[in-house]
């Protein structure tokens, strides 16, 4: 699986809106596999987290009831020009992803 992110950040009169797309499988663990009829092991996000210059601002504990390749969009105030944003997930099996962007 690969753990890219495709994020993106404008700045519209001081306030940021971000999208993130995060690459994820997604499995809830209750879907069976077609070809064996056995359920396909879990596999979800299970937190998601904004920093703005390497402070929390936000924390989401997730489950297996997001779609496959999530899309999150949210709105930041009180950040400012060449702030840095980070977004960062982690699953249920120990992977994770994060990536970095600069409000212009």
């Amino acid at each position: 699986m690969s753990n890219a992110m495709k994020v993106r950040v404008k700045n519209k009169n001081g306030v940021v809106d971000v999208k993130v797309i995060i690459n994820h499988p997604m499995e809830n663990g209750l879907r069976p596999n077609p070809q064996t009829g056995q359920k396909i092991p879990a596999h979800f996000i299970n937190q998601f987290k904004i920093l703005v210059n390497d402070e929390e601002v936000l924390v989401s504990r997730c489950t297996g009831g997001l779609s496959k390749n999530p899309f999150y969009g949210f709105k930041l105030t009180d950040v400012k020009a060449n702030d840095k944003i980070t977004v960062s997930w982690s699953d249920n099996k120990g992977q994770s992803g994060s990536t970095d962007a600069v409000v212009n």
